[in-house]
């Protein structure tokens, strides 16, 4: 099930989205308003203690620095993924 985030951000589980791959209940792909996969989201077993879900922008080649990171929670990451996003559009 797809869930609306803005106007721009579409938030779907990976098992929707891709055929193989990490397909766990907490793997998300980040669509744009047009559906295509600009980035994922996901809870990452080898995160850190207290930031255990990992957002990454895929859509830009080459990827910076800032295109990834971790954060307390998906709501986080998602705030995360979309300040990154606008910084370099």
């Amino acid at each position: 099930m797809a869930q609306q985030r803005d106007q721009q951000f579409i938030l779907v589980k990976a098992s929707k989205s891709r055929l193989s791959g990490r397909q766990g209940n907490d793997d998300f792909d980040v669509l744009d308003a047009s559906r295509k996969v600009i980035g994922h989201i996901f809870r990452a077993p080898q995160s850190p203690r207290y930031r255990p879900w990992f957002w990454m922008i895929t859509a830009r080649v080459p990827n910076e620095p800032t295109d990834r990171g971790y954060a307390g929670s998906r709501e986080q990451a998602m705030l995360d993924f979309e300040a990154a996003w606008t910084k370099h559009p």
